[in-house]
């Protein structure tokens, strides 16, 4: 590519970015998290730890009973 359609490729690239780009330079959309810096999640002592977290068992699980076989 010589350096006349590169320079234009890239002005078009910047300008779609910008037109598309969130603001904050961060977006999630649905049920997604979005983090714009750092993030430090730690778990001790057998605990746990996430950004997000649903259902969790700390521990040995039960024993599966009749109906799971």
């Amino acid at each position: 590519m010589r350096d006349p359609e590169r320079e234009e490729a890239a002005r078009t690239l910047r300008a779609l970015l910008d037109a598309h780009a969130p603001a904050g330079g961060v977006a999630a959309t649905g049920d997604g998290q979005a983090v714009g810096g750092n993030v430090d999640i730690r778990a001790d002592r057998g605990s746990a730890a996430a950004l997000r977290m649903r259902d969790v068992t700390i521990g040995t699980p039960p024993k599966p009973g009749p109906q799971q076989g």
